[in-house]
């Protein structure tokens, strides 16, 4: 980003007719120094594009401060509701709280859409339309299947897609952090732009061939692991108890289980809920935990039947109906596992 100071005396009209004459298109504003002894002074700040937020939770309010740091223009949305609280958080920070996504979308060069994955597609469908003509369009949620599909659906032929998804939490400090960049319909003069916009936040940036590549790796590493704790702590509060007031769970390797399992319960349950149902890869992974869970819960039955009432084959109907509170066979059965409403 070119910065240059100019005194308001002497050679300010000369440079600032010059560079209005040569950088014509190109977005700039003047902004008076802070200090005090240098009024007689301006900053020339010149981005070559504005950068659009529709959806500034969380996350959102964390990619707008970060352009807005490497001083692009950030004009962000939000649901109607959050405006005064929006107002309010984003208060001298020089980022613009536009009416609703249309408005952002129809100004802005390079557009984040960081709603929650569900409703992905309802607001694309209303604010894609009016997307410039070779704008960037980009998804930072987890999924980028439902994301990428809604654009090829909604927004005009000229744009660009580029997904870039932030893999850490608002809490994070971006820099040095590692980031997902896939380039999934592009020229390669706004794949450049887009590029060369991302690495002014100073993150890691890591290039993967497909939004696919992306929700694969995605499901192997987040969806199952996430459910894996989710199940901790369901277990741990159908027993009424915390896991660190029992002596079982002190120690080692628990107290790790315990301190991400709290880590997850104390994020937005949407995201989580969104990387394992609306991630298309990871429903077989669901599957195979919920078969993974009734296989060992089956075991654990049978060996106590063996060993406590010497039944044989006691997972076959007619052992399990023994202990039938109805007084008859049941004719179908039902998976037993709740996880399995997951993976339909």
């Amino acid at each position: 980003m070119p910065e240059r100071n100019f005194s308001q005396n002497g050679l300010l009209g000369f440079w600032y007719k010059s560079f209005v004459n040569n950088t014509k298109g190109v977005n700039y504003r003047i902004i008076p120094p802070n200090n005090v002894k240098y009024l007689n002074s301006y900053l020339l700040v010149v981005n070559s594009m504005e950068i659009g937020i529709i959806g500034t939770g969380d996350m959102g309010k964390l990619y707008a401060r970060e352009f807005a740091k490497a001083g692009y223009r950030v004009n962000c949305s939000d649901v109607p509701e959050k405006r005064q609280e929006l107002e309010k958080s984003l208060a001298g920070s020089e980022i613009y709280i536009l009416d609703d996504g249309v408005a952002v979308s129809r100004r802005s060069d390079l557009i984040f859409y960081l709603v929650p994955v569900q409703s992905i597609d309802n607001v694309v469908a209303q604010c894609g339309p009016t997307t410039r003509k070779d704008a960037i369009v980009s998804s930072g949620t987890s999924v980028m299947t439902p994301s990428v599909e809604a654009f090829e659906k909604y927004l005009p032929e000229d744009v660009n897609i580029i997904n870039w998804h932030w893999l850490f939490g608002p809490s994070i400090n971006p820099m040095g952090q590692s980031t997902a960049l896939v380039r999934h319909k592009s020229s390669e003069s706004a794949y450049q732009r887009a590029r060369e916009t991302f690495e002014k936040i100073g993150t890691k940036i890591i290039e993967l061939p497909s939004y696919q590549e992306h929700d694969r790796i995605t499901a192997d590493t987040q969806a199952v692991t996430h459910v894996g704790f989710e199940a901790m702590g369901t277990a741990w509060k159908n027993m009424n108890s915390f896991p660190w007031e029992n002596t079982t769970y002190v120690g080692g390797i628990d107290n790790v289980k315990i301190l991400m399992c709290l880590r997850i319960y104390g994020g937005k349950s949407h995201v989580y809920a969104g990387l394992a149902i609306h991630n298309p890869l990871a429903r077989e992974q669901v599957r195979q935990y919920a078969r993974s869970e009734s296989d060992l819960f089956l075991n654990s039955f049978a060996r106590a039947l063996r060993i406590v009432f010497s039944i044989p084959n006691p997972l076959s109907d007619t052992a399990i109906c023994m202990f039938c509170p109805f007084g008859y066979v049941c004719a179908t059965t039902k998976p037993e596992i709740s996880l399995s409403l997951w993976s339909k």
